[in-house]
C-alpha cells in the first residue's frame, strides 16, 4: 500500500482528529453572531448584544466574526436545519475548523521553509496547539499572520503591516506586534519603511473598521472591543487571581485590580528590550523581540485563557531549533499546560459533585447544570456516559476534593504558572546572546 506524502498524512490527522471536541460556551455566541447577522446584517454586529442581549455579544475585531460567519454560511447553505442546533455533529465540527487547521498547516509550511523542519514539527506537534485547535478559535489564525508578519518584516514593510493589521484584526492583543516592528525599523533607521508599516497598518484598520463604525456606532464598538476587556475580572491562572481567591471572589476587590496589571507589564518588557537592544536590529532579534512582548503579556495579565497559550509557541520553536532556548520552549509548554487544563478540572469537578462554580468571564456563579452542560455538550458522544463514570467512586471522591480545596489548588497553579512564565522570560533574554553551536 503506497504510503501518503507526509504533509498529507499530517493534515489528514488533523482533520480527522482534532475535530471531536467544540468549546461549546464560545461556539454558542458565535452562533448567535449568524442569528444576529440574519436579523440585523453584518455590519449592525456591534449592535446587537444592546438589542437582542448581552449573548449576542461581539468582542472580537471584525475580521474574526466575518471568518467564522463565513463558514457557518457555507455549512448553512448544505445543511440549513444546523445553524439553530446547539451542538454541531463532528462532520460540521470538522468543517467548521477546516479554514483554521488549513491555517495551522501554513505556519508549519513558513517554520519549515524559513527555519527548518525541525522548527516546523515543535509547532504543530505542540499539546498546546494541538488542545487549541480542538476547540473553536481565532487564535490560530491571528499566530500565524504574526509569525508572517514578522518573517515579512525585513523585506516588506507594508506586507508586514498588512498581516499585523490581520492578526489585529482578528484578537486586539495582536496590535502589540506593532511594538517589535516599530523597534526594527527605528533601530535600523529605516525611517522609510517605518513610515510605509505605520501608514499601511493604521490604514487596514481603518478601512476595515469603518462599515462596523458607521453602521453599528461608535459605542457599542468602544464597549465591546475595548472596555468589555478592560473592565474584566482576573481570570484563568493570572498571579492577579491570587486577590480575587483571598477575598472570596470578591468582585469589588476584582474590580480594583481591573488596570493595575499594565505596570508590571510594561516594566517587565522594557526590561527584556533593552537587555536585548544589541540585537534588535537584525531579523533574528525582531524574532526575540516579538518573542518577548508576548511572553512579557501573558506573564503579568490579568485576564488568561487556554487559547491565548499558542502565541509565542511558533516563535519558541523557531528558538529552540536553531539550538537557543531550548530549555524555554519546553518550561512554557508545561506553563501553558497549566492555563489550558486548569478550566477543565474546575469546571469537571464542578459537574461532579453538582455544585455552582464561578465563572470568571461574567463576574458571577454559575449553577451547577451551567458546568454539567458543558462537560456533556463538549464531548456531545461520550459527554453522559463520562460523567456517568466520574461520579462513581473513587472519582467523585478525588473530584470532591479538588472543589473543596479549589481555592488553594487555583493559587498553586497561578503562582507555579508566573515562575515558570518568568523563567522563560529570562531563558529567551539569555537566547540572544548565543550563537547557534552555543
Amino acid at each position: 500500500m503506497p504510503r501518503l506524502p507526509r504533509r498529507a498524512t499530517l493534515l489528514l490527522l488533523g482533520l480527522l482528529g482534532l475535530s471531536t471536541l467544540i468549546n461549546v460556551y464560545d461556539y454558542r455566541v458565535f452562533r448567535n453572531w449568524f442569528i444576529a447577522s440574519q436579523l440585523l446584517g453584518v455590519f449592525n454586529l456591534y449592535a446587537a448584544a444592546p438589542v437582542l442581549g448581552h449573548e449576542f455579544r461581539v468582542v472580537y475585531p471584525p475580521l474574526a466574526p466575518l471568518l467564522f460567519l463565513a463558514s457557518l454560511a457555507f455549512i448553512a447553505a448544505i445543511y440549513p436545519s444546523y445553524v439553530m442546533s446547539t451542538i454541531p455533529a463532528i462532520p460540521i465540527r470538522a468543517a467548521l475548523k477546516a479554514p483554521i487547521i488549513a491555517l495551522l498547516y501554513v505556519g508549519y509550511s513558513v517554520l519549515e521553509r524559513r527555519v527548518g523542519p525541525d522548527a516546523a514539527k515543535l509547532f504543530i506537534f505542540n499539546i498546546v496547539v494541538l488542545a487549541v485547535i480542538n476547540v473553536y478559535s481565532f487564535d490560530i489564525p491571528a499566530t500565524v499572520a504574526a509569525l508572517l508578519a514578522i518573517y515579512s518584516g525585513a523585506s516588506s514593510p507594508v506586507l508586514a503591516a498588512a498581516l499585523t493589521a490581520t492578526a489585529t484584526l482578528l484578537k486586539q492583543s495582536f496590535a502589540l506586534l506593532v511594538l517589535p516592528l516599530t523597534l526594527y525599523y527605528a533601530t535600523k533607521r529605516d525611517w522609510r519603511s517605518l513610515g510605509l508599516f505605520a501608514t499601511s497598518y493604521t490604514t487596514i484598520i481603518l478601512c476595515v473598521t469603518l462599515p462596523f463604525l458607521v453602521f453599528s456606532g461608535f459605542t457599542p464598538l468602544l464597549d465591546y472591543l475595548l472596555l468589555f476587556h478592560a473592565e474584566r475580572l482576573p481570570q484563568g491562572v493570572s498571579i492577579w487571581m491570587l486577590p480575587l481567591l483571598l477575598s472570596g471572589y470578591n468582585i469589588k476587590v476584582g474590580k480594583t485590580l481591573s488596570s493595575y496589571w499594565v505596570i508590571p507589564f510594561v516594566a517587565l518588557l522594557a526590561i527584556g528590550l533593552y537587555r536585548v537592544r544589541h540585537v534588535l536590529d537584525a531579523p533574528e532579534g525582531l524574532e526575540v523581540a516579538t518573542t518577548l512582548v508576548l511572553l512579557a503579556f501573558l506573564a503579568t495579565s490579568k485576564v488568561l485563557n487556554p487559547q491565548y497559550m499558542v502565541w509565542p509557541i511558533p516563535f519558541l520553536a523557531a528558538l529552540a531549533a536553531r539550538g537557543k532556548a531550548r530549555r524555554a520552549y519546553k518550561l512554557y509548554t508545561i506553563a501553558a499546560l497549566l492555563e489550558v487544563f486548569y478550566p477543565v478540572l474546575y469546571i469537571t469537578s464542578a459537574a461532579v459533585v453538582a455544585k455552582p462554580f464561578f465563572l470568571e468571564e461574567e463576574a458571577r456563579w454559575a449553577p451547577a447544570s451551567m458546568a454539567v452542560g458543558l462537560v456533556e455538550d463538549s464531548l456531545p458522544e461520550i459527554g453522559t456516559l463520562l460523567l456517568a463514570v466520574l461520579r462513581s467512586q473513587p472519582f467523585y471522591s478525588l473530584f470532591e476534593l479538588v472543589y473543596t480545596a479549589w481555592p488553594f489548588i487555583h493559587a498553586c497553579l497561578a503562582l507555579a504558572y508566573t515562575t515558570l512564565m518568568l523563567l522563560v522570560f529570562v531563558d529567551v533574554i539569555n537566547a540572544a546572546k548565543l550563537r547557534p553551536s552555543e
